[in-house]
């Protein structure tokens, strides 16, 4: 249920803490900042780093209110003006925003042997490379790709506190960033996240029409980038060609070009007729099941060390929601993925490459008559369909639903059944159910 009030809203709970980009163009800043991580600590590694930070977040409240003064009220006023020339402007031409699925619980299935499906390929060389010491320019180039912009975390520093305080701060970035490679759990300091709910329509009835943006600590998001980096030197030996987004040397326009030859291909003859079979997920991030996330991963050949950092990234989120700049207590999800966190595309398209095999192996196996090729998962062609196309041989696309859904492999999938389609060059498109 969607309340809406023309009241002003109060605030429940006080505001988090959140760096201000202003700030580090004081003459001062650097000295205050310097002077909150200068002392001695008993402590080293990611506790360390958490504990200088937020000791740095209560100097610089302090600092903030005897140089900036009145800044966050300031803020909120002009913050309250640019929301009344955004109505007027929504009122007038802006468009809506596009749909982006949101995080929700469901439950996942393993029905058949990974290894009908997954051959190992991950190498010792591979394992080895993942599993490297760190070095200063590796930590700095993952500090570097983060935008300046970036909004922070729970903890409230942005990107751009670390690069304009990196010689203060890169030694404790550095032992952190080392701690966490060698396996040291992550705290709730670096593991939680802020949901923001942002509204895909005017005027949304229920909670499928908005979107969400989980707002990670940046410190996670440097630990997190390294494993990118390096996973994404050896994924493409692991992903099937039909993937082309996220995989450096490929482009999501292959895909685009090759569906729009195959939908030119239908009128072409061939015994059978031609179908072409189009479906749609629904909240597919947030149904990858972690236990079999770490299956995937194993099956392919990755080691265990590697494998428990997987675990530790996926595992150890807490989730609270922020409204009207506020939040209360956190909670911790059962499964899916951050979407927020930069290392969510590389572990879904391995998830989603999983399920590519899935469906070509039963299909080939089961579906003798139908000979399958699947683009990513959102587009399967199927070609020399049954012969003599009627509106009941058109039942398939229930056996196909039942496919994709019984072997989801570890993220039930969830099919928007008016976004099921068939489409062929002998059949009338209203006959199809």
């Amino acid at each position: 249920m969607v309340v809406y009030t023309d009241t002003p809203f109060s605030l429940y709970s006080p505001c988090p803490f959140r760096f201000l980009n202003i700030w580090h163009s004081h003459d001062l800043f650097l000295s205050c900042v310097k002077d909150a991580c200068i002392r001695n600590d008993s402590v080293s590694g990611l506790l360390k780093l958490a504990i200088r930070l937020k000791r740095t977040k209560v100097a610089l409240r302090t600092w903030n209110k005897n140089v900036f003064g009145r800044v966050g009220e300031n803020l909120q006023a002009l913050e309250e003006r640019m929301e009344v020339l955004e109505n007027q402007l929504q009122s007038g031409f802006l468009r809506r925003s596009k749909p982006i699925t949101w995080l929700l619980k469901s439950s996942g299935v393993d029905p058949c042997d990974l290894s009908e499906l997954i051959k190992s390929q991950i190498s010792n060389v591979d394992n080895n490379f993942l599993c490297l010491e760190l070095t200063e320019e590796e930590v700095k180039r993952a500090v570097l790709s983060i935008p300046k912009d970036s909004i922070p975390g729970p903890d409230g520093f942005g990107s751009e506190f670390y690069m304009s305080c990196w010689d203060i701060v890169k030694e404790d970035i550095m032992d952190a960033a080392k701690d966490f490679f060698r396996g040291t759990p992550l705290s709730r300091f670096y593991s939680s996240s802020f949901i923001v709910l942002i509204p895909k329509v005017d005027n949304p009835s229920s909670f499928d029409k908005f979107r969400s943006i989980s707002l990670c600590s940046v410190a996670y998001k440097f630990f997190s980038k390294i494993i990118v980096f390096r996973l994404s030197d050896v994924v493409q030996k692991l992903v099937s060609h039909e993937q082309g987004a996220f995989i450096p040397g490929r482009s999501i326009f292959e895909n685009i070009m090759f569906a729009q030859e195959t939908v030119h291909s239908l009128h072409k003859k061939m015994t059978g007729g031609n179908v072409m079979v189009k479906l749609d997920m629904a909240k597919a991030y947030d149904r990858v099941n972690w236990s079999f996330l770490l299956e995937v991963f194993k099956a392919f050949g990755f080691s265990d060390s590697f494998s428990k950092l997987i675990k530790k990234c996926v595992e150890s989120p807490w989730f609270s929601v922020m409204m009207n700049e506020t939040f209360k207590e956190f909670f911790q999800p059962a499964r899916g993925l951050r979407q927020g966190d930069p290392f969510s595309p590389l572990l879904f398209i391995i998830m989603e490459d999983v399920l590519t095999r899935c469906t070509l192996w039963y299909l080939w196996d089961i579906l003798e008559d139908l000979v399958a090729e699947l683009e990513g998962v959102n587009f399967i062609v199927l070609h020399q369909y049954r012969e003599g196309n009627s509106a009941t041989d058109f039942h398939a696309r229930e056996g196909i639903l039942g496919v994709i859904g019984k072997f989801g492999f570890g993220f039930v999938i969830l099919a928007y059944k008016d976004e099921f389609e068939i489409y062929s060059a002998d059949v009338d498109k209203a006959l199809i159910p």
